[in-house]
């Protein structure tokens, strides 16, 4: 038989497995936000990105939104316009696009700046995409994505 004491704490440990379940399970390797992307907003890289941080799933009318924030080799940045079938970078970043990414903290401060930043829009179209891109290295991009859906 348990004691009341000790049923309480099988009881707190397996609230605490379960939690650390979840927590897990909400890492930033979670590939649901950019497999999401890819089905409806036609967003395709060469390889898997290393995901900085991302969201998924907010409504926004009819429609879905999603973003990311990712990582990849500068090799790869033309392969991942074309794929996605996103027209010329221009340079700098419209003054809304910061906006998108307010729930990614000062990870998207970088694009205030106009130190190198390139950025596309298809935003009139259906899957409306931005993407901005940052230099944060001389062989790497970090890669700004929202689509709504």
């Amino acid at each position: 038989m348990f004691s009341r004491r000790g049923a309480l704490g099988n009881a707190g440990l397996v609230g605490l497995l379960g939690a650390v379940t979840v927590l897990a399970g909400c890492s930033s390797g979670d590939t649901s936000t950019l497999d999401a992307m890819a089905k409806c907003g036609k967003i395709h890289f060469a390889s898997p990105p290393h995901v900085v941080a991302d969201k998924s799933g907010a409504l926004f009318g009819s429609g879905q939104t999603l973003w990311a924030v990712v990582d990849i080799p500068l090799d790869q940045l033309d392969a991942f316009r074309q794929q996605s079938g996103l027209g010329q970078f221009n340079a700098g970043v419209p003054l809304d696009i910061p906006g998108y990414f307010k729930d990614a903290g000062a990870v998207a401060d970088v694009l205030k700046t106009d130190d190198g930043n390139v950025s596309v829009e298809d935003a009139h179209a259906i899957p409306a995409r931005r993407v901005a891109v940052h230099t944060t290295g001389p062989a790497e991009r970090r890669v700004f994505i929202s689509v709504l859906c």
